[in-house]
């Protein structure tokens, strides 16, 4: 009787696993899809931002071209006509590539204007670290003249002269206030 209640745990276990099994499988599987849809979304948002950011979204795949003549209840009678057929063909496949071009370029420029804002961007930041180091000599020199004009302070006892020196102080501050 042991026996049996061993290999009929074992064999239920074994059932359990592989009922359980099946259905992480099939959870992982849907993970994995909804992953994929997720990369798929991001892809599209950040090409989607990219095209806007360099001022032609809209213009791939014949999208304008097909929101052009999607309100246009005449156009669609007209190209029912075999004549019209061709030449409408024609048209969009010419009205695409302009399109398409336009992307191309469009997407140079705008990378072509990252560049320069890269450019400008550094050669702020030059300019403001040139302003900060200029600024904090401007402090340093100050400080040593203070420094120097009350150790000198401390040794005359003549007034006119003290009230000379404070007063070649201020007008050192002043000085840097316009600098």
């Amino acid at each position: 009787a042991v026996v049996s209640t061993q290999s009929t745990g074992t064999q239920m276990r074994e059932e359990a696993i592989t009922k359980y099994q099946d259905a992480i499988d099939v959870i992982e599987h849907n993970e994995k899809d909804e992953q994929k849809k997720q990369e798929k979304e991001r892809a599209r948002i950040a090409e989607d931002r990219m095209l806007r950011d360099a001022f032609v979204d809209g213009l791939k795949n014949g999208q304008l071209f097909e929101e052009m003549f999607q309100e246009d209840g005449d156009g669609g009678k007209l190209n029912q006509l075999p004549q019209i057929v061709e030449t409408f063909d024609l048209y969009r496949s010419k009205f695409s590539k302009v399109c398409e071009e336009l992307v191309s370029f469009g997407l140079r420029e705008a990378e072509h204007r990252e560049g320069e804002k890269a450019l400008f961007l550094a050669a702020v930041n030059k300019a403001k670290d040139a302003d900060k180091a200029q600024g904090v000599k401007v402090i340093n020199d100050f400080l040593s003249y203070k420094k120097k004009v009350l150790s000198e302070l401390a040794q005359i006892s003549d007034i006119s002269v003290i009230d000379a020196k404070i007063s070649e102080l201020h007008e050192e501050l002043n000085n840097i206030w316009d600098v």
